[in-house]
């Protein structure tokens, strides 16, 4: 038998802690007759071990009495072991859940930092439209949108489009410089270097695949209304690449002859 000092240096719990699951009524420690002090048996420890992996297991004390109070009521080993079962499928149901949520969140946060890196300012109107389409678009939505133009083959190298991919936010950052030269002319030599790099990028995320990149280039156009398909890409932005690339690739190719 151990006291309550006893209890506590042997599992690093406080002794407030201690009093604390006595309160709710997790802990129920016998009383010294003599003085009232609490007696822990060793059940008690062995309880007190199984609320510790509760709880790491990210249960609440709220649901570890829940957990022990229907222990309580089905008793017999066999019921024991399928309590147990059920509280942890159920855990695991709750953190699927949970990390569902955090996904979204994440994937909306890092959305908002890429439409700051690529625009270079902070813009509400679209905080608020990747929040609705958060909650609206399924996650397997741009598979079955890409799939109406693409092949399985070719959606495998197409560049994720997710904002947690960190050459995304390489490329808004490029688009921010793109966006602050659209007045340059097209065969300016800083128009130029933009060019390059375009194409650099372009070779790294297709792999060399020509073909492929200037499909998908085609299929991010702005509608005929000029709505974007994808943030940052509207008319006047696809336009001035179209001329810098084009201007780039007549001169790269015009040189090769001399």
């Amino acid at each position: 038998m151990y006291n309550v000092g006893d209890v506590s240096e042997m599992t690093g719990l406080s002794i407030k802690t201690l009093h604390y699951y006595e309160k709710l009524g997790l802990l129920k420690p016998k009383r010294e007759p003599r003085n009232g002090y609490r007696i822990y048996e060793d059940h008690d420890l062995l309880k007190l071990q199984e609320i510790m992996i509760l709880k790491k297991m990210g249960f609440t004390l709220t649901e570890v009495k829940q957990f022990y109070q229907q222990q309580d009521i089905d008793n017999t080993e066999n019921r024991k072991e399928q309590v147990w079962s059920t509280a942890i499928k159920r855990q695991i149901d709750t953190l699927s859940r949970e990390e569902e949520r955090i996904n979204k969140l994440k994937y909306l946060l890092q959305s908002m930092l890429y439409a700051i890196e690529a625009t270079g300012e902070v813009n509400h109107d679209h905080f608020e439209t990747f929040i609705k389409e958060l909650t609206r678009v399924n996650k397997d939505d741009k598979y079955h949108y890409r799939s109406k133009t693409f092949t399985d083959k070719e959606i495998s190298q197409l560049p994720s489009g997710d904002p947690n991919d960190p050459s995304i936010m390489k490329w808004a950052t490029l688009l921010r410089v793109i966006r602050q030269n659209i007045g340059e002319h097209p065969n300016s030599s800083k128009s130029q270097k933009l060019a390059k790099r375009i194409i650099d990028y372009a070779n790294k995320m297709f792999h060399g695949d020509e073909q492929l990149a200037d499909k998908y280039w085609d299929s991010i156009r702005p509608t005929t209304d000029g709505k974007e398909k994808l943030y940052g890409m509207d008319v006047k932005v696809m336009e001035y690449i179209d001329k810098i690339v084009t201007r780039y690739l007549q001169e790269k190719e015009e040189s090769s002859y001399d």
